[in-house]
């Protein structure tokens, strides 16, 4: 069983074409029935905004905004999505001072953490952050950045 932890910074490329893109669309077209993809409920409030920014700034036109908030609420339906606790957010402060990330990284990180602990399953972190990165490795995480160019091959042997 592989559990897969996407972080924004990886999951955003999965709705706009990027560096990165065939591999974060990789990891949710080549699941097993056994692979779990998990991401924390912050996530729906980052891309929110970040849709409506690029709206705003007429980066994305009324069509794709719409398009992307869609296909992003169907992916949230084939992905385990861990709910912001109090106490992924006492975590989230020990994550933060350890490793020096900012807020809302470090409670990405702290929900992975949370649940490997309560779970004691392995989580691979897939990023495209190099600070979410580093931490995740530092935590004891297996890291796929999407970003890397062995990244397919890391992913076959990650699933294998």
């Amino acid at each position: 069983m592989s559990v897969f932890y996407l972080e924004s910074s990886a999951l955003f490329k999965r709705y706009r074409t990027e560096k990165g893109t065939d591999l974060v669309n990789s990891v949710f077209a080549g699941r097993t029935g056994s692979d779990v993809l998990v991401t924390s409920q912050l996530v729906i409030m980052e891309m929110e905004s970040a849709a409506a920014r690029g709206l705003k700034g007429r980066v994305l036109g009324r069509q794709a905004y719409g398009a992307m908030l869609r296909a992003f609420a169907e992916d949230l339906g084939d992905m385990l999505v861990l709910p912001l606790t109090g106490v992924a957010v006492v975590e989230a402060g020990h994550v933060a001072r350890q490793w020096a990330l900012r807020a809302l990284d470090a409670l990405h990180l702290a929900s992975a953490v949370g649940v490997r602990r309560a779970t004691q399953v392995q989580f691979v972190v897939v990023s495209a952050d190099r600070e979410i990165l580093q931490a995740s490795k530092l935590a004891g995480f297996d890291v796929l950045d999407p970003e890397d160019q062995d990244a397919l091959a890391v992913l076959e042997r990650l699933r294998a």
